[in-house]
């Protein structure tokens, strides 16, 4: 069966998807205050997962076809957000490491650049590595991901 909030196959245990420890038919506005804090969490890594899908189709395509960067480079960026994507849907420990390092990477460019920016696209870019760091660097992110959230 699929859970209704982190959209996984899963098989309950005890009622209760494994992975984000919620029951898949239980109505929302019945939820405890820790119960919507692990909903909470759950749409902010999927918000996350979706930028990164816009990433991979628009701004790499844009890049490609204008001749911006090099071709392999945009290639390389696109793959690479998609890489991001299907992992970040998948709840996988492996894509939230990625993603945080890709932030931290970016977010330190971003920082390293600013002096050189005449319009604040790097100060963007800090804005978007703060907000994608606190939806999925925080505790309760960190728990679906490692699959340790069920039982606490």
């Amino acid at each position: 069966m699929r859970c209704n909030f982190c959209h996984q196959r899963v098989e309950l245990i005890n009622g209760y998807c494994p992975v984000c420890s919620l029951k898949p038919f239980k109505v929302v506005k019945d939820f405890s205050k820790n119960e919507k804090k692990i909903r909470n969490k759950l749409i902010g890594i999927f918000i996350t997962a979706y930028f990164h899908l816009f990433i991979a189709l628009v701004p790499t395509t844009l890049l490609f076809i204008n001749d911006v960067w090099s071709k392999d480079l945009a290639i390389f960026l696109g793959a690479l957000n998609a890489i991001i994507w299907f992992l970040l849907m998948k709840l996988s420990l492996l894509g939230y490491r990625i993603a945080i390092s890709f932030y931290f990477c970016f977010g330190m460019v971003s920082v390293v650049t600013i002096q050189r920016s005449n319009y604040g696209e790097n100060a963007i870019g800090i804005i978007i590595c703060l907000l994608a760091i606190y939806l999925l660097a925080n505790q309760t992110s960190k728990s679906i991901f490692e699959r340790s959230l069920f039982g606490s």
